[in-house]
């Protein structure tokens, strides 16, 4: 009697999970079918909960000239989203007693570790902590776009030419008094990761994070394919990059080149796909990555910074922390660079995790910057738009 009565509560049970994550699934169905109605979208997706996949899916195309389509699971270029493993990577090497985020970066990238032009260590250096360059509040200047990349350089003298940018420049304001989101802060803090652990970047990022959590379509790109990526875009391994043009109907694909070289480092130079980067949030948040103290700081809201869809929004360390409502928060981070679009987080109200991929970026000319009607939906063309859809769809349930 007593056993027959606890399968019934486990059947119960069971009926209830799927009563509620049924709903969840046909909402977010729905909130794509309509999107896609009515939206451009050029894009990879997935939405899981902790209890597995509720919606995965592609839209769009994978490359114009030989007329494919993106599959489901599409390895991409994540751009910014490293800056979340790269802040791992540091409190790691914390929780491993090598550094302290409290350490001034003169402490790691001495007048011997060879980064500097003729041993000269900067100035800033013995202001500016760890911590600062986690939090964009260093106060150093962007190097992207106001350096030239040699291309014919090894990839290790380009890193070092980027950090002695950043050495001849003057700070732009105290460390540890305003918020200036830039790439030369993360460019640094993988050269600590390096110096601090005898290993290349990617190897470490290897050994310490893919590895331990079966990110198998995960790595840190060479340079060299990095660089093929950006001046050959059509004949990558992977889907190739576009420029789109909003037109008002269809919008215009142009082949994504640029003058401004990226080089693959600690602020943006990881592939990834979908799934994988959902095992990096669920691992990073269920405590296998940090021990529950680097967590809690990784996690922290350090200070306030503006957020242009009117939410209360922090930064932590390699993340964004932004309040859905009271009891919900959204720790996430965006890949925004040459024709790489990507948004991934994790939401803690139901345990949501998302992650949307894109081989795409919206571009609109200077001469036409007026003449496009943005509130048109057929010119909303950025994934922000299809992750903002999502978010009020959970928000709703």
């Amino acid at each position: 009697m007593i056993k027959n009565f606890y399968l019934v509560i486990l059947f119960l049970v069971f009926k209830a999970s799927l009563v509620i994550a049924v709903p969840l699934q046909g909402k977010l169905e729905n909130t794509i079918k309509d999107y896609l109605s009515s939206h451009f979208l050029n894009a990879t997706y997935m939405f899981c909960d902790d209890n597995g996949t509720i919606v995965i899916g592609a839209h769009g195309i994978r490359s114009v000239n030989n007329h494919e389509l993106l599959k489901e699971n599409e390895q991409m270029p994540i751009a910014s989203i490293t800056k979340s493993m790269t802040a791992a990577s540091i409190l790691r090497l914390q929780d491993k007693k090598l550094l302290n985020v409290k350490d001034k970066i003169s402490k790691h990238l001495t007048a011997k570790s060879g980064i500097w032009n003729d041993g000269l260590v900067p100035r800033w250096a013995d202001k500016i902590t760890i911590h600062h360059l986690l939090t964009h509040s260093s106060g150093l200047p962007e190097y992207f776009m106001n350096i030239k990349i040699d291309i014919e350089k090894p990839h290790a003298e380009i890193n070092k030419d980027i950090a002695n940018f950043a050495a001849s420049s003057n700070l732009t304001f105290e460390p540890g008094v305003e918020h200036f989101y830039n790439n030369t802060n993360f460019v640094l803090l993988g050269l600590i990761i390096e110096q601090v652990s005898g290993k290349s970047l990617g190897e470490f990022y290897k050994d310490e994070l893919f590895d331990p959590l079966n990110m198998t379509e995960t790595r840190l790109v060479n340079f060299k394919e990095a660089i093929k990526m950006q001046i050959d875009p059509e004949h990558s391994l992977l889907p190739v990059r576009y420029f789109v043009t909003p037109t008002g109907s269809e919008p215009k694909f142009i082949e994504a080149k640029s003058e401004f070289i990226m080089v693959p480092f600690s602020d943006g130079g990881v592939i990834s796909t979908n799934s994988d980067l959902i095992s990096w949030h669920k691992a990073l948040h269920n405590g296998s990555v940090l021990s529950s103290e680097s967590y809690e700081l990784m996690m922290k809201k350090h200070y306030q910074i503006a957020d242009k869809n009117g939410r209360k929004t922090y930064m932590g360390y390699g993340l964004f922390i932004s309040e859905l409502s009271e009891n919900c928060h959204m720790y996430y981070h965006a890949g925004n660079a040459l024709a790489i679009r990507g948004e991934s987080g994790y939401i803690t109200c139901g345990n949501f995790y998302y992650s949307v991929l894109s081989n795409v970026m919206n571009y609109i000319p200077k001469d036409m910057v007026d003449k496009i009607d943005l509130t048109n939906p057929r010119n909303q063309l950025d994934i922000h738009f299809f992750v903002e859809s999502i978010l009020n769809s959970i928000k709703s349930k």
